[in-house]
């Protein structure tokens, strides 16, 4: 985490962003990420985070969600308590919402949770999800569940992205299941933020 001087935080907390449309922020901790969103004007369509102090994930959820009515890509955080119920919040209000990046790693216990609230309440926009939790973590039932229902449910062709440094367990799995509606990236090979295209 970088050092911020007292000074220069309270000139960006006090800042307003009313033009600001993307926010790509690494190493600052969530209150003031936190702040800049409240000082725009509903505008952001983009917001990327990386590395983070995270024990404001709930809050920084929450802000989304209330402050982001036009939201296309976020990253969003389930490593924290109660940060769930807020996605579900992003999920029911964010319906421009086109990507979901998961740069940490998701609580164990809210693994299936996320996948039976993306089933039950992604936006029809939705298609694009970065998830940094290895294959092995899921429930290999719930994961097929969720594939079919995905597909069932007519969304867009989904778009899984896992990182490099991950063996390809991700997508043998999609592969070996022949499982339809769903394709799978290395997040570093296809980038997931500016690589956009039309989808069925």
């Amino acid at each position: 985490m970088y050092e911020i001087s007292e000074n220069f935080e309270k000139y960006i907390m006090k800042a307003s962003y009313y033009k600001l449309q993307i926010l790509d922020l690494q190493s600052i901790p969530l209150h003031i990420v936190i702040k800049i969103i409240q000082n725009t004007n509903g505008n952001l369509y983009k917001i990327k985070i990386r590395y983070p102090d995270c024990d404001q994930a709930k809050e920084y959820n929450r802000t989304i969600h209330k402050y982001c009515p036009n939201i296309k890509y976020v990253t969003i955080f389930l490593n924290r308590s109660n940060t769930l119920k807020e996605l579900k919040n992003i999920l029911i209000k964010c319906q421009h919402l086109e990507a979901i990046d998961m740069d940490e790693y998701i609580e164990h216990k809210y693994l299936n949770k996320f996948l039976d609230l993306l089933i039950k309440l992604a936006p029809l926009t939705l298609y694009k999800i970065h998830i940094h939790n290895e294959f092995e973590n899921f429930n290999i039932k719930s994961l097929k569940l969720f594939f079919n229902n995905w597909n069932l449910m007519s969304k867009k062709t989904l778009h899984l992205y896992y990182h490099n440094n991950h063996n390809n367990d991700w997508f043998e799995f999609i592969e070996n299941h022949k499982i339809k509606g769903v394709i799978g990236y290395k997040y570093h090979d296809n980038d997931f933020w500016n690589y956009e295209q039309d989808v069925l």
